[in-house]
């Protein structure tokens, strides 16, 4: 259970991203999915997490933890360090 807005930044962005890193199309598929892979991994714990906690503040945590991520992507200049 995460903010959804950060699923949706990176495709927005794609091709100005590219253009000003120099990516090919593989490498942005990793960057894109790369997410998606996290997202997947966290949900099974989240999702349970809610049969002993608060769902709000699951989703609060969740938030203010991807955040940390949004906000590093900010600072990457090319592949490895988006990825």
């Amino acid at each position: 259970m995460t903010n959804p807005m950060p699923l949706a930044t990176f495709a927005a962005m794609t091709p100005a991203i590219d253009r000003s890193w120099g990516l090919n199309a593989s490498e942005a598929g990793w960057i894109g999915g790369i997410y998606f892979a996290g997202y997947a991994a966290s949900v099974p714990v989240s999702a349970s997490a809610t049969d002993k906690l608060d769902a709000r503040w699951i989703f609060v945590g969740s938030s203010l933890l991807s955040a940390v991520p949004s906000l590093a992507f900010a600072f990457a200049d090319g592949f490895w360090t988006g990825l």
